[in-house]
């Protein structure tokens, strides 16, 4: 996916009104969500440079309640994790080609 931008990787955060009813609530997760982003992108830019590749990430808070700062960074950090492992590992497959982790299976 080649993204028009010197960035390697553009990043959006979805904070959804069905879920979190109060605006104020959903601004702040997004809010925290960008903190966490911020403190550790280096490594993903760091990986997508030396792989050449460039792409979109898109971070969904999915759970019916506002979370702690712990409980968003320790899943934020385990989410991170998984995708830079998940990078890492893909070797650079063909854009057309599902990741197998990823696909479900069809």
């Amino acid at each position: 996916m080649t993204v028009p931008s010197s960035y390697p990787v553009q990043v959006a955060f979805v904070v959804g009104r069905r879920r979190i009813r109060k605006a104020v609530q959903r601004n702040a997760i997004k809010r925290r969500l960008r903190e966490l982003y911020r403190h550790r992108k280096h490594r993903l830019y760091q990986l997508m440079r030396k792989m050449n590749q460039q792409g979109a990430l898109l971070v969904i808070y999915l759970a019916q309640t506002p979370p702690t700062w712990q409980q968003l960074q320790a899943s934020f950090d385990q989410g991170f994790d998984r995708l830079l492992y998940l990078i890492h590992t893909s070797n650079a497959l063909p854009n057309s080609a599902p990741h197998p982790i990823l696909s479900n299976g069809n």
